[in-house]
Order: structure tokens, then C-alpha cells, then sequence
């Protein structure tokens, strides 16, 4: 297992809201999650590739709830691009900004849940299963 796995990892970069008002971008900060997190799936398997189940990563999509600091990310066929049986999930993070904290943008895993199909049979990352 590779504890060097950083592409699974996630970062946000922020800038302040002057950009909106016309003024120049100003970086607030960047907020990273770690290629070895763990999400909130209950997973406790280990895929074909060694990679535990459980492993936060393989975003493909990121979308703003409109609430707070409430983010929508969405992992579709999981690490190795569809050659692992990872079951597919979205996740809800939460990224706090405070220009004024060290360090001023922190990003949690504050939910997972697991897709499936009306009969509750999971959807497959895996590219041989379609």
C-alpha cells in the first residue's frame, strides 16, 4: 500500500471576494485533504489494488451546496480509473474560511453515501461490469 497516494488527495484555492468589486485576485489560502484520508463510507474492504475502500479521492466533480461551507464532491469510478471493484459514493465536505486563522482554509469529510440503483444493488466504479 502506498503511503504516497497524493493524487487522491483534494486542495481549494480561495481568493477574496475584492475580485467580485473589480479589484485584483488576493490569495486567501489553500486547503488541502490528504491522498490518505479516509471518507465516511463504512467501507472496510481492501480493492484490488490494495487500496483500502474507504480511501477519500478520485474526485471528479465539485459543486457548492449554496449552503455555508458545504461542498458536493463526487467520486465516480474510483482509483485506476474503473480496473477496481470500487463501490461509487458522493460525499459532503465542509471548508471553513478565515483569512485570519493559521491556516486560513480547512477542509473536513463531514459526510459519505453510497450509491445504488431502485433495488438497492450498489453502482460499480469498474469498467469491466458495464
Amino acid at each position: 500500500m502506498s503511503n504516497t497516494c497524493t493524487c487522491a488527495g483534494i486542495a481549494f484555492v480561495f481568493v477574496s471576494q475584492s475580485l467580485l468589486a473589480g479589484s485584483p485576485a488576493e490569495l486567501i489560502g489553500i486547503g488541502r485533504l490528504s491522498g490518505m484520508t479516509s471518507d465516511l463510507s463504512g467501507q472496510t474492504t481492501v480493492l484490488e489494488n490494495g487500496e483500502p475502500h474507504d480511501r477519500f479521492g478520485g474526485i471528479s466533480a465539485l459543486e457548492y451546496t449554496g449552503q455555508g461551507g458545504r461542498y458536493v464532491a463526487v467520486s465516480d469510478r474510483g482509483p485506476d480509473d474503473g480496473a477496481t471493484g470500487y463501490l461509487c459514493r458522493f460525499h459532503l465536505l465542509n471548508v471553513h474560511v478565515d483569512a485570519d486563522a493559521k491556516p486560513p482554509v480547512s477542509i473536513s469529510v463531514i459526510g459519505s453515501t453510497m450509491l445504488s440503483n431502485s433495488d438497492g444493488l450498489p453502482f460499480s466504479g469498474m469498467s469491466k461490469a458495464y
